[in-house]
């Protein structure tokens, strides 16, 4: 987990330097610039999952307040605790999918893609909770 907080300090230092929108997306010159846009990417996604989760957290809520059976355990307890190991999970699988670049300019490339693809499908599962 360790590479996942200098990766994440890297892209930041990236991001500040040339910022994301100053990125050609749709053909980026090089490994740093695809590097950059694939983090660009995932920000995006991360933001939506944090929207979807708020959402999934009021149901989650209204569920507890209408109706909690005594002795069980609150909907928005399990599910805050299914999304802080999903968390774990997601940066574990990532770091992993990520070492078949390890030491290489494109390993941030596989990382953020992965965080990117999980986090999107997170934010799947979510909006189907919140729809309960």
């Amino acid at each position: 987990m360790y590479y996942l907080k200098y990766a994440a300090l890297g892209a930041f230092l990236i991001l500040s330097a040339t910022g994301v929108q100053a990125q050609d997306c749709d053909n980026p010159p090089n490994q740093q610039a695809m590097n950059t846009c694939v983090y660009g990417d995932w920000q995006l996604a991360d933001e939506e999952l944090n929207r979807v989760w708020k959402q999934a957290m009021q149901v989650a809520r209204q569920m507890d307040a209408d109706y909690l059976p005594d002795g069980e355990r609150p909907a928005a307890d399990i599910l805050r605790d299914a999304q802080r190991l999903w968390i774990r999970f997601r940066d574990a699988a990532c770091e992993a999918e990520s070492l078949a670049f390890r030491g290489g300019s494109a390993q941030a490339l596989l990382l953020y893609a992965c965080m990117e693809r999980l986090t999107l499908q997170r934010t799947e599962d979510l909006k189907q909770f919140a729809r309960m």
